[in-house]
């Protein structure tokens, strides 16, 4: 997907239209609409089920980091199965997941947008990203929506952070589109699918110091990443 500027660059292998790259800001806009957020929206209900355990490593780096006094984010809160604490405020992009969470928590819920986050600058202590970053769909907006969490974060605030772990994507629910750029289905149903970028974990701990954070832990989860930053 990360292309020249102009050129629309088809699938060798598969070469049908939903698969195709695009460049712009309004093109990925549509597309992380499509193959996102749309998705998000008309499976929340679906996906809720699915999801009713937290992270394990969410927990560990609560009970290490977390004070009564925090204000703390979860970036992409779904449908708060990670907003373990009552100091923690949920943002996410989807009313849908927002309802469920707000059927689980009374913890404050914000819809926004994890690339324009609409909080002041050195607003958090904490910081969760659990499954978020690999649903941007180039290298640009990936990096703009982590700079979102470090100008959130106060001076040596703390950052968890999941994402997708590339090793899974020999799966066969995983459809290649190119480079490290996947769709992955829902359920039994070919057509219903999700866009990821599929991290590694050197590439993920450059990304983040490249981003302005100095990285305290790493590691692989089942079949995820994480990282734990510090601004």
């Amino acid at each position: 997907m990360e292309n020249n500027c102009g050129e629309k660059k088809e699938n060798s292998n598969r070469g049908e239209d939903d698969k195709n790259s695009y460049c712009g800001e309004r093109e990925e806009n549509i597309f992380e609409n499509k193959y996102v957020h749309t998705f998000y929206e008309d499976k929340s209900r679906e996906f809720d089920v699915t999801r009713q355990r937290h992270w394990p490593k969410t927990l560990e780096f609560l009970e290490t980091y977390n004070r009564p006094e925090y204000i703390v984010l979860d970036d992409g809160c779904g449908n708060g199965r990670c907003i373990l604490d009552r100091n923690i405020i949920g943002l996410d992009y989807s009313m849908g997941l927002l309802q469920q969470a707000r059927n689980k928590r009374s913890n404050e819920l914000v819809r926004g947008d994890a690339m324009k986050l609409p909080f002041y600058s050195n607003s958090f202590d904490l910081v969760l990203s659990i499954a978020v970053i690999h649903h941007m769909s180039t290298y640009e907006r990936r990096v703009e929506a982590l700079k979102e969490i470090h100008r959130v974060l106060k001076p040596s605030g703390k950052c968890l952070i999941y994402v997708w772990d590339e090793a899974t994507k020999h799966k066969s629910k995983f459809i290649p589109i190119q480079d490290k750029d996947y769709f992955v289905t829902w359920n039994k149903n070919k057509e219903i699918k999700r866009y990821y970028y599929l991290f590694d974990l050197n590439e993920l701990k450059t990304f983040c110091g490249a981003c302005g954070f100095k990285i305290i832990d790493s590691g692989k989860e089942q079949e995820s990443l994480f990282v734990i930053l510090e601004k």
